[in-house]
Parts: structure tokens; C-alpha cells; sequence
């Protein structure tokens, strides 16, 4: 599989589901969805570590009481957008978007052979 560089990112469905976090969690939540795409697109679902000095590094956060409410906000908590499975973190959507991009790196790798 290709290194996938980008996915597409909309705005209105992000906007729809994050408008009650905190600028610090919405920092985070998509510091980890990058990551998870970035770092995690190899996996199946994509994924990274459900490990807190690992998330903790990514989302930067400024004191633990900070990382508490973030991590209960973004994954813990009744609301949760990031899934902890197996002691991975998944997001619904970058899976999602990971399997439209390898589609269409598939196709373009195709067209290129047929072209020349």
C-alpha cells in the first residue's frame, strides 16, 4: 500500500460534531486524527496506540487535569469521538477516508500503467 499523504477534510461534518469541545480538545482531536492517519493508515482499522504518554505528546497538554478532561471528552466520556479498541485508537471517518484514498492511489497507479 502507498504512503498516503492527505485525505479530504469537510468542514460542515467536522463543524457538526465537535462544536461543544474546548479549543485545547479540538486541538487534540485533530492532532489525532492526523496522527491516526499519518501514523496509524497501515493498520486495519487505522490506528495508533491507546497509550497516554503517547497521546499526551501529541495533544500537548499544558497540566494533567487538562489531559484528564480531553482524554474523557475525546475518548472516554458518553460523547466520545476517538474509539479505544484493543488498546487502539479509531476513528469512523479517517477509516473512511484511508480506504477512499488507497482506492484512488490504486486507480492511478493503473492509469499510469495503461498510459505508458
Amino acid at each position: 500500500m502507498p504512503r498516503l499523504d492527505w485525505y479530504a477534510f469537510y468542514v460542515a461534518d467536522y463543524r457538526a460534531d465537535t462544536r461543544h469541545l474546548t479549543p485545547m480538545q479540538h486541538f487534540a482531536y485533530r492532532a489525532l486524527i492526523d496522527e491516526i492517519f499519518l501514523s496509524g493508515q497501515h493498520e486495519d482499522p487505522p490506528s495508533v496506540p491507546d497509550d497516554d504518554s503517547y497521546l499526551r505528546a501529541i495533544c500537548r497538554p499544558l497540566n494533567d487535569d487538562e489531559w484528564t478532561a480531553t482524554r474523557h471528552v475525546l475518548i472516554d466520556g458518553p460523547r466520545a469521538l476517538l474509539r479505544s479498541e484493543s488498546g487502539r485508537l479509531t476513528q469512523k471517518r479517517v477509516s473512511h477516508e484511508v480506504q477512499k484514498a488507497v482506492a484512488r492511489a490504486g486507480k492511478a497507479k493503473t492509469a499510469s500503467k495503461v498510459r505508458w
